[in-house]
């Protein structure tokens, strides 16, 4: 029996792990590192007319696209306002693509431990709490640090 898709929300990031549909259209939502739990995910770049494979990709915020999922299990990461997660991530993203006059990236390194960490929360779907600090642990790990944004910018958007 297929698992209903799970949500977790916290105030700094979100995360969705199920199904989307096959063309799945995406616009001016925050970043997000969006991850297949099954077969390839296929950005299209519809100005260019160009299709790019892979299994996972990060998206600036508000990049609009489109993702043909075949259907896929998906996981989607959504970051946190203020950039940081961004940045922590952009360094670690194997290949920079085009789209349109904007960039995203894809080929997360350590990929199989992020579909792992998907797929505990989607099958054992634990609390909150638990899912939240693990994200946390992962996305704040000493590896990805950067330094913190302009105490007036993070008041800005917290505002």
């Amino acid at each position: 029996m297929e698992k209903k898709a799970i949500i977790y929300a916290t105030g700094e990031r979100g995360v969705y792990v199920g199904r989307l549909e096959p063309c799945f259209k995406r616009a001016n939502v925050p970043s997000t590192l969006l991850v297949s739990l099954d077969d390839d995910l296929e950005m299209i770049d519809s100005a260019r007319r160009v299709r790019m494979q892979g299994k996972s990709f990060l998206i600036p915020a508000g990049m609009n696209l489109e993702v043909n999922t075949h259907g896929s299990n998906v996981a989607m990461f959504f970051l946190n306002g203020l950039g940081n997660d961004l940045s922590r991530l952009i360094p670690i993203m194997r290949s920079v693509l085009p789209m349109g006059d904007q960039h995203c990236f894809s080929g997360i390194a350590g990929e199989a431990d992020v579909i792992e960490f998907a797929n505990i929360l989607r099958n054992q779907r634990p609390s909150l709490a638990t899912a939240e600090q693990i994200v946390n642990e992962w996305m704040d790990h000493p590896s990805r640090r950067q330094p913190d944004p302009d105490p007036r910018i993070a008041k800005a958007v917290q505002l």
